[in-house]
């Protein structure tokens, strides 16, 4: 069908790119010639056809003659119509598509000429109403500059609502290019609009309300002065509202009326600490610091009062004491930029600096409940001016871990680093090193640096300085305890001496990380990264983990080694003592041979006691009963043979041992040895005890010297 082709080649043509734009008419008046052509076209095909064809034809006629209506009046609707009627037929497709890009043609010609309506509309107003000798007022040109304003914000609402039209799939590519175009047109109007109030309105109406405040906290205004004040401070924040890159300024920008009332502040705050006053001191920023607090501690609540309801009239952006004080802190930002890039070659300087501007941070928060960004909570100046930029937080944090690097060497290797401290706390707690106790002090101050940092920057500060500190001292206590095995006989610090110093070191450093894992501070950072937590962990378990393992469980170990040693050392007089175990006639009780060894173990056991918590003693008191009934048994009842006499005068050395001693006369290993002295002495063992098992029982009765079998209870 040759209507088709044509009328498809002719819009594929036509509209082949944003240029014909310009020539919508021409384009119109293309399509009416091409339907006169079909028209044409058809009257010569309808030509000597036969008569049976003529139903076809005229239905052909007249789908032309409906097609030819809709391309005059662009009725898309119309069209459906027709589409619903005869099916997708080609000639319907390429219609439709026609008069779609001819609409978006239409659309886009009409934003571009808004677009230069609104230049030159700008232009003439720069040019003839703000000239000088114009003959307008302010109040007329006021009124003028918001027709504009409302233009090009109309302007851009349109564009908005065209982001939003959808577009035939011919056009996408053009639309997409035009897309940049309007944003280009906005960002210029906009640009052109702002530069007009800067140049022309602001610095005069801000004259006025800066001259109106000129020394307002040490003057009485009458009630017609408070109402020319608010006139003027509303006139600037209306300026403000009418510049479309300015108005409803976040932080860190700010009001400009509000930037007039602290007018008189910047000129004093300049003068004081960006000068060679003496107040401007490197070392000491809390002095300008402090200077900000009081200003607004002052200040605030009169300004509130004679400006507070005519802001928020005009404005719904932010509270006034948010919207002054950001005015405030705008005026300190440059002079405190200034010093930290002096500080940066300085690490004592950079670290005081931010730890004041933590600080002031802290104050405006609590003082002031200053929450400048709405929903979110406010970083800090600290964030603004170090946090922000990598080269300050990382040279800061660099200075910390050398600071904390230099300091962690100083405890370690102090003369009496690992001397216990007995009077830092209680007795009946575990008594400290002093290493341990200047360990507690340094992480607990590298806390209070970064403890008010955003989440990001507290993560670094615990795992690459804190978490690592707790690491070197693990490792210097674990090279302690793989010392405790090569201790020389001669060592000045006895081997139950050097035992506590890493028990206690290493038990006060996992008490500390308990506590520290159930702080309020740490718990809600380890939720922070792990929200699904329901406080089951703490920041601190794989490291006390860590201590225990490695550390405090080799104490018992070690420490029944050693005590196994000690009467190993002391016995020998009582073994070489001529003790008879399988014919004596009567018990020796009190034996001085057995003097040496009780002493030895009580003086270790006073040592332990007075060191170790009341919990770890207790502990400690059945490690001694574990090894002096173990020694017994394998060196007395194991090898030797007893009447009834001899098992009675073991039992009596036994109990001297721990009644001296003060221990625990224990389930596992006290009455286990104990059953075993009741079947040399002939007593009757209760059933079902399980302390002992058949063998060494049978084994027993043949060390019973006189033994009878039947008085077991098997």
């Amino acid at each position: 069908m040759p209507s088709d082709t044509v009328i498809q080649t002719f819009l594929n043509t036509t509209f082949s790119s944003l240029d014909d734009l310009r020539n919508v008419e021409k384009v119109i008046s293309q399509i009416e010639q091409t339907r006169s052509t079909l028209r044409e076209e058809r009257t010569e095909e309808t030509n000597g056809v036969a008569e049976d064809d003529k139903t076809v034809r005229s239905e052909t006629d007249q789908l032309m003659e409906q097609l030819s209506k809709i391309v005059d009046s662009d009725d898309l609707m119309a069209l459906d119509k027709l589409r619903s009627k005869y099916g997708e037929l080609e000639v319907i497709e390429v219609v439709r598509d026609g008069i779609m890009e001819r609409t978006e043609l239409k659309r886009i010609q009409k934003l571009d000429d808004l677009y230069a309506e609104l230049n030159d509309k700008l232009s003439d107003f720069e040019l003839f109403d703000l000239a000088d000798g114009s003959g307008k007022g302010d109040v007329e040109k006021l009124s003028k500059l918001k027709e504009l304003h409302d233009e090009v914000e109309n302007f851009a609402l349109q564009k908005k609502s065209n982001y939003d039209h959808e577009v035939g799939a011919s056009l996408q590519g053009e639309w997409v290019t035009f897309k940049d175009e309007l944003d280009e047109y906005t960002g210029s109007l906009n640009g052109r609009l702002s530069s007009i109030i800067a140049e022309n309105f602001k610095e005069k109406l801000e004259s006025t309300l800066k001259n109106d405040v000129e020394g307002f906290d040490k003057k009485k205004f009458s009630a017609e002065e408070t109402r020319k004040l608010n006139g003027d401070f509303q006139a600037v924040l209306e300026l403000q509202l009418l510049d479309p890159i300015n108005s409803n300024p976040g932080y860190p920008s700010t009001w400009w009326a509000m930037d007039c009332l602290c007018h008189s502040f910047q000129v004093r705050f300049v003068y004081h600490f960006e000068g060679n006053n003496e107040t401007n001191r490197l070392d000491k920023p809390e002095f300008a610091l402090e200077y900000i607090l009081g200003f607004i501690q002052k200040t605030l609540p009169a300004v509130k009062l004679l400006f507070g309801n005519t802001f928020h009239r005009c404005s719904s952006a932010g509270t006034f004491d948010n919207c002054f004080i950001t005015s405030v802190l705008s005026v300190a930002r440059e002079k405190f930029k200034s010093d930290r890039n002096l500080c940066l070659p300085n690490e004592k300087l950079l670290s005081h600096l931010i730890l004041e501007l933590q600080k002031f941070d802290q104050r405006l928060k609590q003082d002031f409940s200053y929450r400048p960004i709405k929903g979110k909570e406010w970083p800090g100046i600290t964030y603004d001016l170090i946090l922000s930029y990598s080269v300050v937080f990382d040279r800061w944090l660099n200075n910390e871990k050398e600071f904390v690097n230099h300091r962690y060497d100083e405890i370690i290797n102090e003369k009496d680093a690992f001397v216990i401290d007995y009077g830092f706390v209680e007795s009946g707690h575990t008594q400290p090193t002093k290493s341990a106790i200047n360990m507690s002090n340094l992480l607990d101050g590298i806390t209070a640096n970064y403890a008010n940092l955003p989440l990001e920057y507290q993560l670094k500060f615990l795992s690459d300085v804190q978490l690592k500190l707790l690491n070197f001292y693990f490792a210097v206590l674990k090279q302690g305890t793989k010392a405790l095995d090569s201790l020389g006989k001669n060592d000045e610090i006895s081997f139950i001496e050097r035992l506590c110093r890493i028990w206690c070191s290493a038990d006060y450093m996992i008490e500390l990380m308990k506590n520290w894992g159930e702080r309020l501070f740490f718990v809600e950072l380890w939720n922070s990264i792990n929200p699904d937590n329901e406080c089951q962990n703490t920041f601190f378990d794989s490291v006390i983990g860590g201590y225990e393992k490695g550390i405090l469980d080799q104490m018992p170990k070690r420490l029944k080694q050693y005590e196994e040693r000690q009467l190993n050392r002391t016995m020998k007089e009582y073994f070489q003592s001529d003790m008879s175990w399988s014919n004596a006639t009567s018990v020796n009780r009190d034996p001085s041979e057995l003097e040496l060894p009780i002493q030895a173990l009580k003086g270790d056991l006073l040592y332990l006691q007075k060191t170790l918590s009341r919990f770890n003693f207790l502990e400690v008191k059945l490690y001694f009963s574990e090894v002096i009934s173990t020694y017994f048994e394998k060196n007395f009842v194991r090898s030797n043979r007893f009447n009834e006499v001899g098992a009675s005068q073991l039992r009596n050395h036994l109990d001297k041992f721990y009644e001296s001693l003060g221990l625990i006369k224990d389930f596992k290993y006290y009455a286990r040895l104990s059953e075993m002295i009741d079947l040399l002495e002939g007593r009757t063992v209760g059933e079902g005890s399980g302390r002992l098992s058949r063998e060494e029982i049978s084994n027993l009765m043949r060390r019973k010297v006189g033994g009878k079998l039947s008085k077991l209870a098997t």
